[in-house]
């Protein structure tokens, strides 16, 4: 679903007046989640840039590019992030620390969203040490 003309702004301001987010390359789409927008403090959307559009937008400067909104199922979030990080297998995209909106330092959280369901889950994970 291409954004209207209100989330486009938003979306603009998600990569012009934020830091800290991240982001992620998955088939033909970019994903940029969270962030530390410069007036509202930590985000906790996600939004997925369709790179088939941009390629076409080179070429065809008239061509749309389409900006998405991914929209949550479920009331499991990471929440207002920042300063996390992100890697990605097969379907699922997994976040890894971060600061919260309001912490003063990072979190060892850790959370798996499923890109087809479009669903967070807590992640279970464990640290081994390698000696």
């Amino acid at each position: 679903m291409p954004i209207t003309a209100l989330s486009y702004t938003k979306t603009y301001r998600l990569i012009k007046d934020s830091k800290k987010y991240t982001g992620l390359k998955r088939a033909t789409s970019l994903y940029v989640h969270g962030g530390r927008d410069l007036r509202e403090g930590s985000i906790g959307d996600m939004w997925r840039l369709d790179l088939d559009s941009l390629l076409r937008a080179t070429e065809d400067p008239t061509y749309p590019v389409h900006w998405e909104q991914i929209q949550y199922k479920g009331a499991k979030t990471p929440g207002r992030i920042s300063h996390h990080k992100c890697a990605v297998q097969g379907d699922k995209m997994i976040l890894i620390g971060g600061n919260r909106a309001g912490a003063e330092s990072g979190q060892a959280e850790s959370w798996i969203f499923d890109l087809k369901s479009n669903q967070w889950e807590a992640a279970k994970l464990s640290v081994r040490f390698l000696e």
